[in-house]
């Protein structure tokens, strides 16, 4: 049997546009949500507790100041 659950999705860039872009992509399908996003790898890791239990797909950019991608994952 096939989940029928979106796939929960937290996109990482320092780039609003590029992340706003993206959640406009994510939100025209029926298999995918955007659950969170974060501007930089520090705010990832802030809002990673309340996301983990939930998230199933992190799209990390890895250049972006105060904490990077490499760093954040």
């Amino acid at each position: 049997m096939w989940n029928t659950n979106p796939i929960q999705i937290c996109i990482v860039d320092d780039h609003e546009i590029f992340r706003n872009g993206l959640k406009m992509v994510i939100g025209r399908t029926n298999t995918c949500k955007v659950l969170a996003e974060a501007h930089n790898g520090e705010h990832f890791l802030n809002i990673l507790d309340s996301i983990a239990q939930h998230v199933d797909i992190i799209l990390m950019d890895i250049e972006m100041p105060e904490v990077n991608g490499i760093e954040a994952t």
